[in-house]
């Protein structure tokens, strides 16, 4: 469980940083989040009246923890399996 908790959390932390976009202080908006983004902002450089699509969305990281918690499994099984296929080849020899 505990090797679970810790897979999720640095498969969340990667994905983060692997699809976040930075541009916020370039006229631009900076949104993190995968499969849904939970969190955007411009930096202060916006039409007046589109403030309400940006900031936290609880909902969507909601969504986001469950998918790296579904990556991070995939991974730790997937690591089991390749590590039990290269011991039985091992023995074969």
């Amino acid at each position: 469980m505990k090797r679970v908790l810790i897979y999720t959390v640095a498969t969340f932390g990667i994905i983060t940083l692997i699809t976040s976009d930075n541009e916020g202080m370039s006229d631009g908006v900076s949104s993190y989040g995968f499969p849904q983004t939970f969190y955007s902002y411009t930096g202060g450089k916006t039409i007046s009246g589109t403030y309400n699509d940006y900031g936290f969305v609880p909902f969507a990281i909601l969504i986001d923890i469950p998918f790296a918690a579904v990556v991070a499994l995939i991974i730790i099984y997937l690591g089991k399996y390749l590590k039990n296929i290269r011991r039985s080849k091992t023995q074969r020899r």
